[in-house]
This record gives structure tokens, C-alpha cells and sequence, in this order.
């Protein structure tokens, strides 16, 4: 959580998130001041971003987003206290609980998209090889066989997103009363 949603506290944390994690072609906000500003546009500018603003009054428009704020707040609720003044305290636990959770649509857990690696849960730190205590005995031939793994599973991940779109699609609108 930040302290204040100040335009420079907000863009100061959307830069170095795009220096940690890599550029993006699109950006997509709200239309709050901290994202609307000339210092974001300039940001956004310099590093090739488009940025998209949601309609005003319709957080639909990043329905995405929305929906990862629901599941958040949703695993918050089990964990703060009566006063719901604690939320801060178990935010980062329950987003490591939401990145680590496999998938439906792409049957993998973002973490796993992300890093190419199963995370290191806690119950388990101490009973399971890591991938970084073994050696490697050809570090440019792992790096070639690694990038043909992550090659062919983004191609299966692409296929099951589709896949789940379909099935949604199919779905949707199944049991509605036809006016």
C-alpha cells in the first residue's frame, strides 16, 4: 500500500514496477489524478506506453482489475480483525496466496507464468530441492532449453485461454430469460 496517491509517490511505483517486471504496451486506469497527470504523460511517452483511462462511474471498463480487487478483498475479510483496521498486515501474505493459486483459464499459477519456476512455499522449505542448489553443467545449453520451455508454454497457455474463452462464451447467457 502507499502512503499517499500523490501523482509522484503513484508514478514513482508504476516506473520502478515496469524496471522490475518489464515494459508494457498498454497501461489501463481510472481516471483518478494520481494516474491522469503531465507526469505520468511524460512517463508514458518516454517509455513507449499507451495509456487507457476507464469510463468515469464504470470500474467495469477494467473489469480484469476489478475482479483481482474482489478476490483480494474477499481473502482479506477472513483475515482482519473486527475493527478492519489490520488489512495492510495481511495484504502481502494474501496476494503471495493469489499469485501462487493455479489457475483456471491458463491452469497455471501467475507466479509460475511469471518466474518459470514453482514458488517456494513456506511448508515446504525445508524438505524439497530447489532449483538453485543444482548445478548446471552447461549453463548456455539450459539457457537454450529454458526459453524452448517457456516458448512452448506460452503456446499452451495461449491455447487454454482460449479454450476458456470459448467455454465462457458458450456459457454465457445460458438460463436467461429471453425478453
Amino acid at each position: 500500500p502507499l502512503k499517499s496517491k500523490t501523482a509522484a509517490e503513484v508514478s514513482a511505483v508504476m516506473t520502478s514496477k515496469l524496471y522490475m517486471f518489464g515494459m508494457v504496451r498498454k497501461i489501463i486506469t481510472d481516471q483518478g489524478k494520481e494516474f491522469v497527470n503531465q507526469l505520468n504523460d511524460s512517463i508514458f511517452s518516454m517509455l513507449n506506453i499507451k495509456h487507457a483511462v476507464s469510463s468515469a462511474y464504470h470500474p467495469q471498463t477494467n473489469g480484469q482489475d476489478e475482479r483481482t480487487n474482489q478476490n483480494i478483498k474477499r481473502a482479506l475479510r477472513k483475515y482482519v480483525n473486527q475493527n478492519h483496521d489490520d488489512w495492510d498486515v495481511h495484504l502481502a501474505a494474501v496476494v503471495y496466496g493469489i499469485n501462487t493459486a493455479k489457475q483456471h483459464s491458463t491452469r497455471h499459477s501467475p507466479y509460475f507464468l511469471l518466474f518459470h519456476r514453482h514458488p517456494r512455499l513456506p511448508a515446504v522449505m525445508n524438505t524439497c530441492p530447489m532449483d538453485d542448489d543444482l548445478e548446471v553443467a552447461d549453463p548456455e545449453e539450459d539457457i537454450d532449453t529454458r526459453v524452448e520451455e517457456m516458448t512452448a508454454l506460452n503456446e499452451t497457455v495461449l491455447r487454454n485461454i482460449e479454450r476458456a474463452q470459448d467455454t465462457q462464451r458458450k456459457t454465457f447467457g445460458t438460463g436467461k430469460r429471453k425478453l
